[in-house]
C-alpha cells in the first residue's frame, strides 16, 4: 500500500512539470499542469482502491463505485483547490519576476 499511495501518486504530481517542456510557460499551462497532476492523482488512488483496498469495501457494494466515490470525495475539492492556488501563485510570482527585472 505504501508506495502505491504515497510514492506513486505522489510522483505522478511531479509529472506535471513535463507540460512546460511541451507547452508555452503561461499562466493557463500552469493551471492546467496543477488539474492533470490531481487528475493522475485520482487517478493512481482509485486504483489503489479497488486492488489494494478493495476488501474494505462494504458488503453489496461495488468496489470500483466505492473507491470512485471516497477517493472523489477528497481528491475533488482537492485538485479544485490546488488549481486556485496554482493560478494565484502564478499571478504572485509573475509580478514578483517582473518586479526584478
Amino acid at each position: 500500500e505504501g508506495p502505491v499511495d504515497y510514492i506513486l501518486a505522489y510522483g505522478v504530481i511531479g509529472l506535471a512539470g513535463i507540460v512546460f517542456l511541451y507547452f508555452e510557460d503561461n499562466i493557463k499551462t500552469f493551471t492546467i499542469a496543477a488539474i492533470l497532476a490531481g487528475l493522475f492523482r485520482y487517478i493512481v488512488h482509485f486504483f489503489s482502491g479497488i486492488f489494494i483496498f478493495g476488501e474494505f469495501t462494504p458488503e453489496g457494494q461495488s468496489t470500483w463505485l466505492y473507491s470512485i466515490t471516497y477517493n472523489g470525495t477528497y481528491m475533488v475539492p482537492t485538485t479544485i483547490l490546488i488549481s486556485i492556488l496554482a493560478y494565484m501563485l502564478y499571478r504572485v510570482l509573475q509580478d514578483q519576476l517582473k518586479a526584478n527585472l
